[in-house]
C-alpha cells in the first residue's frame, strides 16, 4: 500500500499514517514541508562558498591547501554540531532548534565578504558549517509527525528534497555573482553576493 494518499489519515497517537503530498495542512503536512524547506535553505548557505571559491581564492591569495583545509573545517563543524543539536531538539523541539540554527548560520554567511585571509575563511566556514546540523531537526520534525508505516517515506522526502539546496547553490551562485560583477569589480561582487544566501537563511 502506498504511503501517499489524497486524504490525510491520523492514528490514535496523532501521527499521520498517510502523506497528502500537495497539502500544507497543520500540523503534519506543514511540518513536512517546512522541515525540507528549512533544510534546503540551510544547504544553500552552507554550500554558498564552494561555487565561487576560485574567485575568492584568487582575490585574497589562497593556496590550494588553504581551500582544502577550509573544506575540511566546514564538514568538521557539522559533525561536532550534530552531537549537540540532537539533545537540543529533545529539549526545545525541532522547530525552535531549526530556527536557531538558520539564524546562527546566517550571520557568518553574511560576513563572508569581510574575509581577507585563509584563517578568516576557515573561521567563517567553521561557523557556517553548523548549518549542516539542520539535518537533525529536519528528520526529528518529520519523525514526530508520521507513523512508522510512512515515516521512512516522510524522512526520505524531507532529507532528499532538503539536500537539493547544495545543487541549487551551484546553479544559482555563479549567475548571481555574474549579475553583480557586471556592475562592480570582482572584489566587490563576490563580497556582496553572500548577502543573498544569508538573507535566505
Amino acid at each position: 500500500m502506498s504511503a501517499f494518499s489524497t486524504k490525510l489519515v491520523v492514528d490514535g497517537h496523532n501521527k499521520a499514517t498517510t502523506i497528502k503530498l500537495f497539502s500544507f495542512a497543520r500540523p503534519h503536512m506543514r511540518a513536512l514541508h517546512l522541515s525540507w524547506l528549512s533544510f534546503m535553505t540551510a544547504f544553500f548557505s552552507w554550500y554558498a562558498i564552494p561555487p565561487l571559491i576560485s574567485i575568492i581564492g584568487a582575490d585574497i591569495g589562497l593556496s590550494a591547501n588553504d581551500i582544502y583545509d577550509s573544506n575540511i573545517v566546514a564538514v568538521a563543524a557539522t559533525i561536532v554540531a550534530r552531537l549537540f543539536v540532537g539533545p537540543l531538539c529533545e529539549r526545545f523541539g525541532p522547530r525552535k532548534v531549526m530556527a536557531g540554527l538558520l539564524f546562527a548560520g546566517a550571520i557568518p554567511t553574511a560576513m563572508v565578504g569581510l574575509v581577507k585571509s585563509a584563517g578568516g575563511l576557515m573561521a567563517l566556514r567553521f561557523f557556517i558549517g553548523i548549518l549542516g546540523a539542520t539535518f537533525v531537526p529536519c528528520q526529528f520534525w518529520s519523525t514526530q509527525m508520521f507513523a512508522p508505516k510512512v515515516v521512512g517515506a516522510a524522512n526520505a522526502l524531507t532529507g532528499g528534497w532538503g539536500n537539493m539546496g547544495a545543487g541549487i547553490t551551484y546553479l544559482v551562485m555563479p549567475p548571481l555573482y555574474n549579475g553583480i560583477y557586471s556592475h562592480t569589480p570582482t572584489s566587490n561582487a563576490w563580497k556582496a553576493v553572500y548577502i543573498i544566501p544569508a538573507g535566505a537563511s
